[in-house]
């Protein structure tokens, strides 16, 4: 939406439509997943109010990609002008947007499968830039479902690991939203955990 609230568009990570629910030109084919835990996220371009930025993942190992859009195409409807554009080849089916300390930027957030990287890409003025990676955490093997969330304040990073190889765990840890570096991996788990999926964090980030 914009700065008032108004819709422009919205996607599953595959499809993308207009305010008027109407399938933008070029907004097919997008590489989500309907049965991906979290196919996409939008996230603006920081230095522009009409250019956007469509992140998404598949199903199990999939491939993060990001696809442009561009909103005052298609007489201010928008339309696709960049698709696809291949980050990752083998990532977590999650994706997180986190806004940076600036106030201004974004940091993206994917997972690596069969790893303990994460991958933070910064979205600022000259686009998407090369990702930061941290190696932390629990090596997610076998395991890809399970959502990311970032706390309001963007201090935190939560990720549940569901149907594991080994154990069902969720693991909390410190983000850095200036540097995009994450820390201090904090693991919660019980033996009678069945598949933690969706997580969030409350509105005062406690």
């Amino acid at each position: 939406s914009d700065s008032a609230g108004n819709l422009l568009f919205c996607t599953d990570g595959i499809t993308v439509w207009n305010k008027n629910n109407i399938q933008m030109p070029n907004g097919f084919g997008l590489l989500g997943n309907p049965s991906s835990s979290q196919s996409g996220v939008i996230v603006p371009h920081p230095d522009s109010a009409n250019i956007y930025y469509i992140f998404t993942t598949g199903c199990c190992e999939a491939t993060g990609c990001y696809s442009e859009v561009d909103m005052t195409l298609n007489a201010g409807l928008g339309d696709v002008t960049i698709k696809n554009t291949q980050l990752l080849s083998a990532t977590l089916e999650k994706v997180v947007a986190v806004r940076h300390c600036n106030g201004h930027d974004f940091w993206v957030l994917f997972h690596g499968t069969s790893s303990t990287t994460f991958y933070s890409y910064l979205i600022n003025q000259a686009g998407v830039q090369t990702p930061v990676v941290t190696n932390i955490g629990y090596n997610t093997n076998s395991s890809y479902l399970g959502y990311m969330k970032a706390s309001v304040d963007g201090k935190r990073i939560a990720i549940a690991h569901a149907y594991s190889s080994d154990s069902d765990m969720v693991q909390v840890f410190n983000f850095d939203n200036t540097s995009g570096i994450l820390s201090n991996p904090i693991t919660i788990y019980d033996p009678s955990f069945s598949g933690p999926y969706g997580l969030s964090f409350s509105p005062d980030n406690h």
